[in-house]
């Protein structure tokens, strides 16, 4: 029952996003940057030797603004929703509490995984195993709910909306900075979620590494999950 349930909710959002070009636009960003990435970099780095040193920063960020896009379409649903009185609706249907939320965390998450592991299965330029692709695109895959969570948290209509996802991109690539910086201080960046995202690419060569980041990584995210979950909730109730 809970599977019919499950599909019902993801038939559903899937139906808005195909109605809305805008949000179905979005669906093609990946495709843009595996070519960008094929191509683009390509070309530039005959021109900018350095570049490919360089290769591991721009895939890792590339592929966390690609693995947020879930949470642009998702956070568009949820405020239309919201401004059309649909999530009072949601309340009084015969699901489990806050099912819909989470089968929409889910699909998010979905949506950021596949789209993680496209870029980096295919971007050209960083070569990862593919036994290490799966846990990095599980990490990216943990970035949607968070920006989902925190835009419908603070955003009171859709254009602040646009202005919070805007503002919390350069937020998802501020750890860049860290891996500029002495390693002893970079650790100082892994209060943010996304941290462990850049660090666990980093790490890709060290296993000891490699696992600790990835750890660490899917607790903080946890963490920033649940309790912008339990606001929400708080909100919506």
């Amino acid at each position: 029952m809970k599977l019919k349930q499950i599909i019902s909710v993801v038939k559903v959002d899937l139906k808005m996003i195909f109605r809305d070009k805008s949000l179905l636009f979005i669906l093609i960003i990946p495709v843009a940057i595996i070519l960008i990435c094929r191509f683009g970099f390509a070309k530039i780095s005959e021109f900018v030797p350095a570049l490919p040193d360089y290769y591991w920063i721009i895939v890792a960020a590339l592929t966390a603004i690609v693995a947020s896009t879930p949470a642009y379409l998702m956070g568009f649903i949820l405020l239309d929703e919201r401004d059309e009185n649909v999530d009072i609706l949601l309340r009084i249907i015969p699901f489990p509490p806050n099912f819909v939320l989470k089968c929409r965390i889910g699909f998010m998450i979905v949506l950021g995984f596949l789209f993680s592991m496209l870029i980096l299965l295919l971007n050209g330029l960083v070569v990862i195993p593919f036994f290490k692709t799966i846990p990095v695109s599980i990490l990216f895959s943990m970035i949607p709910p968070i920006l989902t969570l925190a835009i419908v948290l603070f955003s009171k209509n859709k254009i602040e909306a646009v202005t919070m996802y805007k503002g919390l991109n350069t937020f998802l690539v501020l750890p860049i900075a860290a891996f500029f910086i002495p390693a002893v201080w970079k650790y100082f960046f892994g209060i943010l979620p996304f941290f462990w995202t850049f660090d666990v690419f980093e790490s890709i060569n060290s296993r000891n590494a490699f696992m600790f980041s990835f750890f660490i990584g899917i607790l903080v995210h946890l963490v920033f999950i649940l309790i912008l979950y339990h606001f929400y909730k708080k909100k919506v109730v």
